[in-house]
């Protein structure tokens, strides 16, 4: 299962992370499957998240990302720090992107790890690593995804997800050799919040269309009394003509 933590921990480290994947075991299986084909596909060598841009509108409102990857060189683990801001925004889920390991790995049988969510400070922490000999060919897929919700409305309306920096710390891929693969492209993602309670006029209640309603009905029958009240007036003054 993932941790949500609201204080500070341990995080992973280079030499922590392999020490832990050779001591832990599975633990959990998430039922979420994302495709491994990009629907924002970048050059190797490059880590991004999609979508890159993110539309919401209220309080509450959730969303999902997916962290991809394409490298030119054979790989053996990784792992991703996302930052967010904890404000405005609250982490709820992750998972693997292929049940209870990523589409980047899945023709393998990788050791999972379980991943961290602090709330507090506003980050997410997961990786993954191959065991023994297994290393995956160079290529591109699909890592982990992540679901966060809205808690409040920014100043300015936006906000953005962005992975630790400098890469090669918190966030990297390594190859069987266990080295960093270098990465040229690092991309987060924009989210943009649509206040629509900010623009659209508030609803009716029933009290308020009664309200309207009922001085219209007023107004009308005023001016039907007005103009039969006249009527009769030029109806007299045209018997006294007469006469």
């Amino acid at each position: 299962m993932f941790v949500i933590e609201n204080s500070k921990f341990g995080e992973f480290t280079l030499p922590s992370i392999l020490l832990v994947l050779l001591m832990v075991t599975p633990s959990y299986s998430i039922n979420y499957v994302i495709t491994d084909v990009p629907s924002e596909p970048h050059p190797a060598n490059a880590i991004w998240i999609e979508p890159s841009n993110i539309s919401i509108a209220d309080i509450g409102d959730k969303f999902n990302v997916t962290v991809f990857v394409n490298v030119t060189l054979k790989s053996f683990a990784w792992q991703v720090k996302l930052y967010f801001n904890s404000t405005f925004f609250q982490a709820l889920k992750i998972g693997y992107t292929n049940g209870n390991k990523s589409d980047f790995f899945t023709e393998y049988s990788p050791m999972p790890v379980s991943p961290r969510i602090n709330n507090e400070a506003g980050y997410i922490l997961h990786g993954e690593s191959l065991l023994g000999n297994d290393e995956k060919a160079p290529g591109y897929g699909s890592l982990i995804w992540i679901e966060f919700n809205l808690t409040q409305i920014p100043p300015q309306n936006c906000s953005t997800i962005y992975f630790s920096m400098p890469y090669g710390i918190d966030t990297f891929i390594l190859t069987p050799q266990i080295d960093t693969i270098p990465i040229e492209s690092v991309v987060g993602g924009n989210i943009l919040i649509t206040d629509t309670k900010a623009t659209d006029l508030p609803p009716f209640s029933d009290i308020t269309i009664l309200i309207v309603v009922v001085i219209i009905v007023v107004t009308v029958i005023t001016m039907l009394v007005i103009l039969r009240k006249r009527r009769r007036r030029r109806s007299k003054k045209h018997e006294k003509n007469e006469n």
